[in-house]
């Protein structure tokens, strides 16, 4: 797998970084506890990657985690993906956009390639939300979550539109079809759960492919993502991408 890093004062703890080697796809982890487990099929989604005061990022993080990036500056991701269908625990597919923007972290058990905190985590499916709040993770359910790819004539390129609520941001610009070979990926997702637990979310992405994209995100001026990110607007100088993966797998529960 092809490596990337991104550099702030010194190496940060993202893809293949820094010692952290990406995480081959089936290498065995310590079970999760008491949890569940969740099959995407045909997704898209918007990464994007950027840079935030490391005071607010420390802030946002809790003291059981690093952060990556150093005092002067921390490292926001922001994840929104679209799914055809999304099963829980095997049960029943339901179409569903995610939401999730986190601070990357330096990671907490040596897995992954990538490893953030989620400070916050939004859906348009009630079963999923439900599932993240019977671990006491604060997950939102967000009915009015857009997701929004207008094609330009020819397929190849076209025009993205996030939208979502509690925080309230979007998420603009044009993005360009992948074509690229496909690559594996897993991504990591940590947050404090029921008596302050580690909740690991543990996603592998047997084939996904990359692509670029050039977005600006807006949150009103006041809201608490403004607060994180220090203005009303960001950037994704790191990363700046759209993607495809036919399916995932995440496993989600109370890491040892």
């Amino acid at each position: 797998m092809k490596k990337s890093a991104w550099v702030v004062s010194g190496c940060l703890w993202m893809i293949g970084c820094g010692g952290a080697e990406p995480t081959e796809i089936g290498r065995s982890e310590q079970a999760l506890q008491g949890g569940f487990e969740v099959d995407f099929s045909d997704c898209t989604e918007f990464a994007g990657v950027g840079f935030i005061p490391g005071a607010n990022a420390r802030a946002a993080v809790p003291l059981v985690y690093t952060p990556a990036g150093d005092a002067t500056t921390g490292v926001i991701v922001v994840r929104v993906a679209r799914c055809a269908e999304v099963r829980i625990d095997g049960g029943a597919p339901r179409s569903t956009i995610v939401a999730q923007i986190g601070v990357n972290l330096i990671p907490p058990d040596g897995t992954g390639d990538i490893n953030n905190f989620a400070v916050w985590y939004q859906t348009d499916n009630p079963h999923l939300k439900n599932a993240f709040k019977k671990l006491g993770v604060d997950a939102q359910m967000v009915p009015q979550l857009q997701y929004q790819v207008t094609l330009d004539p020819g397929g190849a390129t076209g025009q993205l539109h996030l939208e979502s609520r509690h925080p309230t941001f979007a998420v603009d610009g044009p993005i360009v079809v992948p074509t690229s070979p496909a690559v594996p990926f897993i991504a990591n997702w940590w947050d404090l759960g029921t008596q302050n637990q580690k909740v690991k979310a543990n996603t592998v992405l047997p084939a996904i492919q990359f692509s670029g994209a050039t977005t600006v995100l807006t949150t009103p001026a006041g809201s608490e993502l403004a607060d994180l990110i220090g203005g009303t607007s960001l950037t994704f100088p790191a990363l700046d991408s759209y993607n495809s993966f036919a399916d995932a797998h995440m496993e989600v529960g109370y890491a040892p």
